[in-house]
């Protein structure tokens, strides 16, 4: 259960919540509104400036668990110049041949890593020249679903993909 109670940070006023685990909660708002500042406190990028934070009733600055508990996808995603394989065994070094085929699936570039002529030996080129934006954002989602998470914090996850995406 993750509950925020009366956080406040230069933009964000007066936020309060209770999540339940299976629970999703999309945060809307228009742009600077301080979305992505929240997300970057609850990954640990970022301290509070006020209000608490708590997982099952402990509070959020002193665990040391929370690195292994959240998934952070944020709104910067860095591809390499390596292949595709290399680029997502960044999430999960030891990740077999069969589990990286079974995440692509899950975020549906499965289909596309099999029609290039390398599939997982296909070079990304740098900085991910060789892929579309969307391409991009499901390949970091991909790294960050090799090793299952309790919270995932999504910044924008649907930017860069088209409607059937």
């Amino acid at each position: 259960m993750l509950e925020i109670k009366n956080y406040n940070s230069s933009i964000l006023h007066e936020i309060s919540f209770l999540l339940k685990e299976n629970e999703n909660l999309i945060i809307l708002g228009e742009n600077g509104a301080g979305k992505s500042t929240l997300l970057q406190v609850l990954a640990h990028e970022l301290l509070p400036q006020h209000g608490s934070i708590a997982l099952n009733g402990i509070d959020w600055q002193t665990l040391q668990t929370v690195p292994k508990l959240i998934g952070y996808l944020g709104q910067q995603i860095d591809i390499f110049d390596q292949t595709l394989a290399t680029n997502l065994r960044l999430g999960k070094a030891d990740a077999t041949d069969e589990e990286l085929w079974q995440v692509l699936d899950i975020v549906g570039l499965k289909a596309w890593a099999q029609a290039q002529p390398k599939q997982l030996d296909t070079p990304l080129g740098e900085y991910g020249q060789a892929i579309s934006g969307g391409q991009a954002r499901r390949i970091a989602l991909t790294r960050l679903l090799l090793i299952p998470k309790k919270v995932l914090l999504l910044d924008e996850p649907f930017a860069g993909l088209d409607k059937d995406s």
